[in-house]
């Protein structure tokens, strides 16, 4: 009998793995910060003292909890804001701009765009909600979201704010994007300027490249349990989505996998042979996108 001699060693390792990588993620996401240009603020004695203290209560409640039949409420749903762009931000006209957010908690957060209160379409295939997310047992997760702003034009200065969703709570951050003139755009040169933008628009019209605008960035899930891997993408014309797995095997539609209609990787059955690095690709005619997440199973407390 063929033995996978990645399962016998993480078997064998599983439960220091489990602590470890459970405390290194929950200490990631439930560091709370003020955001300030994509990076957390430095980290002092007291918000590292702070940070164990929340972890060793999650620990606690870890503990509480093995002693109940159910595994079904890991931990208290919460969502945390990690990453999001300056309150203000200065953008060159006829540029292309990109606002990057990123949001961690439990379940999966989905992650979306306002600008001036009104919600922009990244071209998703339907809607999107959280209900389209497959719940799992734990879903320690972190999500990526980029907003692509192509041929920057003054209609473009406006409030923008990313928006984190999950089916028990809603955060968001707002920034303040200004457009500026191109240096080549001032005064006697507004007029090409004006030309431009619309031959930046008018080459849009014959299709864009695809991009890849939400995905999962790293995610954590209970062995047994279902995953849904996150990779929503945009473009003209739409954009198809493929999976690569850990092995460097392109994966396809099984009773294993499942690539959703939205890009989505659904995997069936988590098991330690699982575990490993995932690629989702974006293409078109006229260009591809790519992104990578870590997926580690865990197993339950009553099973460690």
């Amino acid at each position: 009998m063929k033995i996978s001699s990645k399962s016998t060693a993480l078997s064998f390792l599983s439960p220091l793995l489990n602590r470890l990588i459970i405390t290194i993620m929950v200490c990631v996401i439930l560091f709370e910060f003020k955001p300030t240009q994509g990076r957390p603020r430095s980290s002092s004695s007291k918000n590292t003292f702070e940070m164990f203290s929340r972890e060793s209560r999650y620990a606690k409640a870890l503990k509480s909890d093995k002693s109940t039949k159910s595994n079904k409420s890991f931990r208290s749903p919460y969502l945390r804001m990690r990453e999001v762009p300056e309150p203000e931000i200065t953008a060159i006209e006829t540029s292309t701009h990109i606002l990057q957010c990123e949001a961690g908690g439990s379940p999966t957060p989905t992650i979306f765009w306002l600008k001036n209160g009104k919600r922009i379409n990244q071209g998703e295939i339907g809607s999107l909600s959280d209900d389209d997310i497959q719940k799992g047992e734990l879903s320690l997760s972190l999500t990526r979201s980029r907003l692509f702003l192509d041929c920057v034009h003054p209609k473009d200065d406006a409030v923008y704010s990313c928006v984190a969703s999950s089916p028990t709570h809603r955060v968001s951050a707002e920034s303040h994007l200004k457009v500026v003139p191109n240096v080549r755009t001032s005064n006697e040169l507004s007029n090409e300027a004006d030309n431009s933008v619309a031959k930046c628009l008018a080459k849009k019209s014959y299709g864009s490249a695809a991009r890849i605008h939400m995905w999962t960035h790293n995610i954590l899930e209970m062995i047994g349990s279902d995953v849904q891997l996150l990779c929503r993408a945009s473009g003209v014309p739409a954009p198809t989505i493929s999976w690569v797995g850990p092995e460097d095997n392109t994966l396809t539609n099984s009773d294993k996998y499942k690539v959703l209609e939205n890009g989505d990787l659904l995997i069936r059955d988590l098991t330690w042979d699982d575990m490993g690095n995932y690629m989702c690709v974006a293409e078109n005619q006229h260009g591809s996108d790519r992104t990578s997440l870590f997926l580690y199973p865990t197993l339950p407390e009553d099973r460690k």
